[in-house]
């Protein structure tokens, strides 16, 4: 049996998959919600590491260069990730 994961035993994917399709729409909607902000919450600590002294602004614009394409970040916020950086 192979896993859709090379680091995850084929047992502990099955229980895993098995808690996922037990879940209502809106649990999974609300863990997927939980996990982009876990993910964000990353993003935005290597940004201060790497920006200590950025503004609130500023870790937002690089924050959102790290979702959104270059040209919306230039067109919609005036913020060029190629000048700037993300």
């Amino acid at each position: 049996m192979t896993t859709l994961s090379c680091d995850t035993h084929p047992r502990a994917e099955a229980v895993m998959i098995e808690i996922l399709r037990r879940m209502t729409p809106a649990q999974r909607l609300q863990r997927s919600f939980a996990l982009r902000d876990a993910a964000q919450g990353l993003a935005r600590s290597r940004i201060l590491v790497e920006h200590p002294d950025a503004s609130p602004h500023e870790v937002q614009m690089r924050l959102a260069s790290l979702w959104l394409d270059a040209e919306t970040m230039r067109r919609v916020w005036g913020w060029d990730p190629d000048v700037e950086g993300y």
